[in-house]
């Protein structure tokens, strides 16, 4: 049960990581240094459209930030299935 919420916490975790990344990346109104930016979004490509800055920010935000949370929760997926089939392999071995 514990183990459980503990991987909702880190989904929660992993999905706003997504979001708040890629909301640093186009944030356009100051205050965050360049070099965060740069490195924020390491998924999020520099693109240059038409539209308000405000429209850009979200529309940019919410698709890539989605794109970077499904890769993080890729991640993470594929560590708690290897973590898993780890443990049984254990289990088999010392039942042996």
């Amino acid at each position: 049960m514990f183990a459980k919420h503990k991987i909702g916490l880190v989904t929660i975790s992993m999905v706003a990581l997504g979001y708040l990344s890629a909301g640093l990346r186009y944030w356009r109104w100051g205050g965050i240094p360049s070099i965060v930016q740069n490195y924020a979004c390491p998924l999020c490509p520099n693109i240059d459209s038409s539209g308000s800055d405000l429209q850009k920010f979200f529309a940019r935000t919410i698709v890539l930030g989605t794109i970077q949370a499904a890769i993080l929760m890729g991640i993470l997926v594929l560590f708690v299935v290897v973590r898993e089939a780890r443990e049984r392999r254990l289990k088999k071995s010392t039942h042996n």
